[in-house]
């Protein structure tokens, strides 16, 4: 599903992202960056004084605490909240409730880590001095790279860093990152993902691996220029916009909220119209278990729902109840998804 956030609804969007970044990480860095953007047009310094009345509204929502009325009654707000740009259909938000109430698969694993957390660099050298990034299984981690860029690693990844005096050339391994890119004409921060590239002089945006020969990009800051290894043609990236590599080639450009993007920083999974099969492949990610999605009836029926990260398993087990799966664990680090059998009339 394409979704146009183009014109005050992009504005908007960015002006939201830069205003959560200033409050999460402040500094003047940032601070100088919001100044500029605010002087560019009068679109934009309406659209940040809409994005501060929205933060403080946000901003009055605090997170779940320990008893299960206030978590329901929180998880409702905050999942009807959570997609800002457009009205959040009533099963969305009973589903953020679901997600919180609803017992886990597998209630033995232990409880992840889904906050962004500041860590020593997991770092080993290699030839030609590369250096070696990495986030555990359950982990995400935050690493400031030499130049004072910032590398963000959600769940199980991996980024060889390796700068030289004219040229900042990044690789993810595995996983899915982010990069916050210190400003610096003279030497381009490139980073490949299989036969993806993405160059930056200074912005932010979100690299994935998906699998081998695919890899997706997404701009949250500035403007990205996109393209295959060893090929001259180059697409223009903008903030909200994203692009995939398949096994065909590169996709076509498509347009996806800002708060969509950075959700999984923040301990969420935002999905607005996502197909079915994508979400329960998403929810893999965040599990102890593989997810086989080939018995579902129509595995493009759109999802418009917010999850926590942590809350991964029980999201699963709200899809099955709102979309009428049934659940196969039997073979142990497996679960099957199967559409249930239509209802007959008068059941």
């Amino acid at each position: 599903m394409t979704v146009d956030r183009s014109g005050t609804a992009g504005l908007e969007d960015e002006a939201f992202a830069l205003l959560r970044r200033h409050h999460e990480e402040p500094g003047e860095r940032q601070a100088q960056h919001i100044a500029r953007w605010r002087t560019r047009s009068p679109a934009h310094e309406a659209a940040y004084q809409r994005a501060e009345a929205q933060w403080l509204l946000l901003g009055m929502v605090e997170l779940p605490p320990a008893t299960p009325s206030q978590r329901v009654r929180l998880a409702f707000e905050h999942a009807c909240a959570c997609v800002l740009d457009h009205p959040v259909p009533l099963a969305a938000c009973i589903l953020g409730v679901l997600v919180l109430v609803l017992s886990p698969l597998e209630p033995s694993q232990s409880a992840p880590q889904a906050v962004v957390r500041a860590a020593a660099p997991a770092q080993e050298t290699v030839p030609s001095a590369a250096l070696q990034y990495r986030s555990g299984p359950r982990q995400q981690e935050e690493y400031a790279l030499e130049d004072g860029s910032v590398l963000y690693l959600n769940w199980d990844s991996e980024v060889e860093v390796r700068y030289t005096p004219d040229r900042r050339a990044l690789r993810l391994l595995r996983g899915e990152a982010m990069f916050d890119v210190a400003a610096d004409a003279a030497r381009p921060f490139v980073v490949s993902a299989e036969t993806l590239q993405a160059e930056a002089v200074g912005t932010a945006f979100v690299v994935r691996r998906i699998a081998e020969g695919q890899a997706s990009v997404a701009v949250t800051e500035g403007v990205v220029n996109v393209g295959l290894e060893g090929m001259t043609q180059r697409v223009a990236l903008q903030p909200a916009q994203a692009l995939q590599l398949t096994l065909r080639g590169l996709g076509e450009v498509n347009t996806r909220s800002l708060p969509e993007i950075e959700a999984w920083r923040h301990g969420m999974l935002i999905f607005d119209g996502t197909p079915l099969e994508d979400v329960l492949a998403e929810l893999g990610r965040y599990t102890g278990y593989s997810i086989e999605t080939r018995f579902l009836a129509d595995p493009d029926e759109g999802v418009n729902a917010s999850f926590f990260i942590a809350e991964a398993d029980d999201a699963l087990r709200s899809l099955a109840q709102l979309f009428r799966l049934e659940l196969d664990g039997r073979t142990p680090g497996k679960v099957v998804i199967r559409s249930a059998p239509p209802l007959r009339p008068g059941a």
